[in-house]
């Protein structure tokens, strides 16, 4: 690949634009700090196939930054390359540059994202089941044990990032964008190393403390088996005070036998887990019998009184829904008003962090949202729930329509 000077100025490519002279784009994905992603028909196929489309935009023109980047970006390109042989990753397609920067070109897969198929609620029809979950885990963890083997480990184990191909109806993994390579320490293989930090989700300790092992991927999934079995996002388990585990087993209808890969799999010591994906399938293996042993689940939390003393504590008046309407206006208004004022000094105070703003506007949100719950939980005319739903959702996009109006909070969030 040649030598690139940028324009760094340009806002293109966008919509309708040919590039490499084949690839047209038809839908941009997300707007990032470094680049963009676009979905492209390629023009030069007959069918005119979709792809995805990668384009890494640095933000200054410096020669020997830009050549350290161009690079990166060939290195990255060719780990890629490799991956792509698996089926159940993207295969890389295509790779150039010109005066707006790289782009990286990949194998579109249409499907069901995991985050649209796992639940994060208790209703527990939704729930997956045991046979399910397992069938989860041993597409997954073959993708894991190949990526490993090539020396990757992927870090971005999430349900955003896996989805069921509509042709296959196969579990595939997506976005490389955060991998690592393993790094082998031979002297230091047996050394102990704690970490006093909690896990964050589908992220382990080991990672956030930027140490990432290959079995924090393995933790990653059984986090994500886990919330298919409970319905609870991982956030929202409690950490056992006395083994200092995540506390979940009397959540779901699972059996002791998978409960014990599970919990393995997602020990807070990276050297108690799994050291292998392929030593998790050679457990998963081991099962005789996928159906559930049911175990009767608990509550997260048990409410202080019955619905029906907060009813009468509450006594709602009969035009409750007219007051409301008002009051979700006004509340609604005011946060528009609040934007309003942000953006004006968002271009004074580029410095000022988009988490703030967006926490406070979330807080705001979230008030206006707590005496539509109460009324809705008590209320048991489903005419009345549709009518509040619709009089809640229609401020919230309105909402959200104008906090995407804030520059420096849409540049941030989208990657």
């Amino acid at each position: 690949m040649n030598r690139v000077l940028l324009d760094i100025q340009a806002t293109r490519p966008i919509l309708g634009d040919l590039l490499d002279n084949r690839y047209q784009i038809i839908q941009v994905l997300s707007i990032g700090a470094f680049g963009r992603t676009y979905i492209a028909e390629d023009t030069l196929l007959p069918s005119s196939p979709k792809r995805i489309i990668r384009h890494l935009k640095p933000s200054k023109n410096d020669p020997q930054f830009l050549l350290f980047i161009q690079q990166i970006f060939c290195q990255e390109t060719k780990v890629l390359e490799t991956l792509g042989q698996h089926d159940q990753i993207p295969e890389v397609l295509a790779f150039f540059a010109d005066d707006q920067g790289f782009y990286l070109v990949q194998e579109l897969f249409s499907g069901q994202l995991l985050s649209n198929l796992v639940t994060s609620n208790q209703n527990r029809s939704k729930h997956w089941t045991e046979t399910q979950v397992i069938q989860l885990l041993r597409e997954v963890l073959d993708i894991l044990d190949f990526i490993h083997t090539q020396g990757i480990i992927h870090c971005d184990i999430k349900p955003n990032n896996l989805i069921k191909r509509a042709d296959s109806g196969k579990i595939c993994l997506l976005d490389f964008g955060a991998v690592q390579p393993i790094y082998r320490t031979e002297n230091n293989s047996n050394q102990q190393i704690n970490f006093d930090i909690q896990p964050a989700g589908y992220i382990p300790a080991e990672q956030l403390a930027y140490q990432p092992q290959p079995n924090s991927d393995i933790y990653a999934l059984g986090m994500i088996a886990i919330q298919a079995l409970t319905g609870i996002h991982p956030t929202k388990l409690k950490i056992d005070s006395i083994s200092q585990e995540i506390s979940w087993q009397h959540l779901a209808y699972v059996s002791d036998e998978l409960a014990k890969i599970l919990n393995q799999m997602v020990r807070s010591s990276y050297h108690e887990r799994y050291q292998s994906a392929a030593e998790v399938l050679q457990s998963i293996d081991k099962l005789t019998n996928p159906e559930t042993l049911p175990i009767t689940p608990q509550e997260l939390t048990s409410p202080s009184c019955s619905i029906e003393d907060l009813e009468d504590a509450l006594d709602f008046p009969e035009n409750f829904l007219e007051e409301l309407q008002a009051s979700l206006n006004q509340t609604s208004q005011n946060i528009i008003n609040t934007i309003n004022f942000q953006q004006r000094r968002f271009l004074k105070l580029p410095g000022l962090s988009p988490l703030i703003v967006v926490f406070v506007i979330g807080t705001s949100i979230n008030s206006l949202l707590i005496t539509t719950g109460v009324f809705y939980i008590i209320q048991p005319d489903p005419a009345q729930m549709r009518q509040m739903e619709q009089m809640v959702q229609e401020p919230l996009e309105e909402l959200s329509k104008k906090v995407c109006q804030i520059p420096f909070i849409c540049f941030w969030l989208g990657k």
